[in-house]
């Protein structure tokens, strides 16, 4: 099975639920490491959304820490089905980098 590049296809996989919300998802469900509130984390994760939407999670850079970094996989893996990538008409799989800001949760009371 061939895996394109964004490059190489006509539309991107996107989640079926919309990437904007995808984001706001995962705002919720992950919980933040031990920051400071002057901290942001930027992290990305590497994988590939192939031609039936499932996920198959690669690298995640920085690594946080093992509970976080398998927090991220999981809850991405829980927005399954993706929209697969188009070439020609067809499903194909894709391999992308999703980059993510993790900022530290405040309670306003």
């Amino acid at each position: 099975m061939k895996i394109y590049s964004l490059e190489e296809v006509d539309e991107v996989a996107v989640p079926s639920f919309g990437l904007d919300s995808f984001y706001k998802y995962l705002d919720v469900m992950v919980i933040n490491p031990n920051i400071t509130l002057n901290d942001t984390i930027k992290y990305f994760v590497e994988f590939t959304v192939l031609e039936n939407g499932k996920l198959k999670i690669g690298e995640q850079y920085p690594s946080i820490s093992l509970t976080f970094d398998s927090m991220v996989c999981q809850t991405m893996k829980d927005t399954e089905p993706w929209i697969p990538s188009q070439l020609n008409g067809k499903k194909v799989s894709t391999s992308l980098i999703l980059p993510f800001k993790f900022s530290p949760k405040v309670a306003i009371d």
